[in-house]
């Protein structure tokens, strides 16, 4: 099976990785907003939590992370509520990680366990596990923190699609954390973050909207 990425283009998924994209609790997850609510005032932002999550699994597989590492990657989201990083602001969590705390109980109840027996692993393989691909603490670069901020500058009109693929050439593992090969590929992602932050993340309308 292949998925088409709007960033990455063809994605062959294994047949772990294409039962998984086929169950309910992983489709809901085409439905909920990257952005929260700001595609409600800027029509641009309409990707959803799925895209991330499938360009999240391809990093880690072309950064040379386990197919358990992937199928992390690509579940890492499974629990966000309804507008993303919104459902925060409700249940006043000012961390923006309540989804986190449902991620046990969402998974364990899904159809997932079920699909990752029948391939030979556990549910408690993905709870268990630190994956270093995936995610790590801020400054360090992980997956997650790649994918989003090329999707969403991308999304935004801030960068083009050619960009970003020139940008994960340069990327490479070592002692279990991701670097970037060359000055001009880390200022480069370095400035893109700051901008994002600014533009993004941090605009008071924005903000104010969500």
């Amino acid at each position: 099976m292949e998925v088409i990425d709007k960033i990455y283009g063809n994605i062959k998924v294994s047949p772990l990785k294409e039962e998984l994209l086929k169950t309910d609790v992983l489709q809901r997850l085409n439905f909920i907003h990257q952005s929260g609510a700001i595609f409600l005032i800027n029509p641009q932002a309409h990707h959803k939590r799925l895209e991330h999550s499938i360009g999240v699994m391809y990093l880690i597989q072309l950064l040379g992370g386990s197919e358990l590492e992937q199928v992390a990657g690509l579940l890492h989201d499974l629990s966000h509520t309804a507008f993303s990083h919104v459902g925060d602001y409700v249940m006043e969590d000012d961390t923006e990680s309540y989804h986190e705390r449902l991620f046990e109980t969402v998974l364990t109840q899904s159809d997932i366990p079920q699909i990752l027996k029948k391939h030979g692993y556990q549910v408690e393989d993905l709870l268990d596990t630190k994956f270093d691909i995936l995610e790590q603490p801020l400054p360090y670069l992980c997956a997650d923190r790649i994918d989003y901020t090329l999707r969403d500058a991308h999304q935004y009109g801030m960068i083009k699609r050619q960009e970003a693929i020139h940008f994960i050439k340069h990327l490479q593992v070592r002692d279990n954390k991701i670097i970037v090969i060359g000055d001009e590929q880390a200022l480069w992602i370095n400035s893109l973050s700051k901008k994002v932050n600014e533009e993004i993340y941090n605009y008071p309308l924005y903000v104010y909207t969500n």
